[in-house]
């Protein structure tokens, strides 16, 4: 299911302007490293040892017979929920996948089983420190009820909590931070609830580096030596990317963008960030961006998606997914994957010319 992609697979709302195709798969890639890639489609784990040129099933989730039936089309996983959200190696070759509103361990044979349930509907940033794997609750929690951190260190079979929020509203992600051994944490969504956490000690303490304002309702940070990246996440809102310096703790405001920012990821020495498309976004624009920097201070639109005509209540937001992984080391392109957008769940590796650090 892999190889190089031509013109003609990619779908009239995507715009990739000056942008070489290298490679695609008709699904979700989900982690991209060095020796070995992971991806996903209808419950099927695939698996690549040429940073996604070729891709081989792997492994079977154990779904009954109806969560198989809600995977059979793209517009029913989306309807459903029904999809793999997270594949995370662990250093002895197991995996543990967050999906179908369940968590999941596949051992290096490929066997699955079905280890633990899923506090929250979905984890959107999961992050693995030491092999302890760490997620964040996500969840409407619209009566504004304790959330937690969660994790497992016997590989997913049980987890607990290792810090319990009070007065936000749910967590958007857990990251280990390269630089200086650190674990971050964002939470939202109103403006007291929007915060950006620092732990040093594994959540025996917590505190907060900025927060109370709409430009701290993050969903993703990316790290450098000197700076912290995001981008705000406010629906109804002008959003921008920013920068927190590390060294004295004011945030610089970056770039504005069309649309609250989900995700992002590194690759080859540049800085990427997309835009999702929200109802209160759709009054103005339909076009989902891929934003990237070389630099960390001047931003182009890298791609442009466009977000399909299903209503977002039932069928979801229109957002770009990036890997996560050691993908940064990729020479040769990024990998992004549009949902709810042109090109809908289908994987793509995006060419680049020359890197540089930032």
């Amino acid at each position: 299911m892999g190889g190089s992609i031509s013109s003609e697979s990619v779908g009239d709302d995507v715009r990739l302007p000056h942008l070489a195709r290298v490679a695609a798969f008709d699904g979700i890639v989900h982690h991209v490293d060095d020796s070995v890639s992971y991806a996903s489609k209808n419950g099927l784990i695939y698996r690549s040892f040429d940073r996604g040129l070729a891709w081989a099933p792997f492994a079977r989730l154990p779904l009954s017979a109806a969560g198989r039936f809600k995977t059979m089309s793209r517009l029913a996983r989306r309807l459903w929920r029904a999809t793999i959200y997270h594949v995370v190696p662990l250093s002895d070759g197991d995996l543990i996948v967050f999906g179908h509103r369940r968590i999941f361990r596949v051992d290096p044979g490929g066997r699955c089983t079905d280890a633990a349930a899923l506090r929250g509907s979905r984890p959107l940033c999961v992050c693995v420190d030491r092999d302890v794997v760490y997620y964040g609750e996500y969840r409407a929690n619209q009566e504004r009820t304790p959330v937690h951190v969660w994790a497992s260190r016997d590989h997913g079979a049980t987890w607990s909590p290792v810090h319990r929020f009070r007065g936000v509203r749910h967590v958007h992600g857990v990251f280990k931070d390269p630089h200086d051994d650190a674990l971050w944490v964002t939470t939202g969504d109103a403006d007291s609830e929007s915060g950006i956490w620092r732990t040093r000690d594994r959540f025996e303490t917590l505190e907060r580096v900025a927060g109370g304002s709409q430009r701290t309702r993050v969903v993703q940070l990316l790290f450098t030596p000197r700076y912290v990246y995001f981008g705000s996440d406010a629906p109804d809102g002008l959003n921008h990317l920013y920068r927190l310096c590390r060294a004295g703790g004011d945030i610089e405001r970056l770039q504005e963008v069309a649309g609250p920012v989900y995700y992002g990821c590194m690759a080859g020495g540049r800085l990427f960030f997309s835009t999702a498309c929200e109802p209160p976004t759709l009054r103005v624009t339909r076009e989902v961006s891929v934003w990237s920097s070389l630099d960390g201070e001047l931003w182009e639109r890298f791609a442009v998606f466009r977000k399909d005509w299903w209503p977002t209540r039932l069928f979801q937001h229109g957002h770009v997914l990036f890997p996560g992984g050691a993908g940064e080391r990729e020479p040769d392109g990024v990998w992004l994957t549009p949902f709810a957008a042109g090109d809908d769940q289908r994987s793509l590796k995006l060419g680049f010319g020359s890197t540089a650090r930032t």
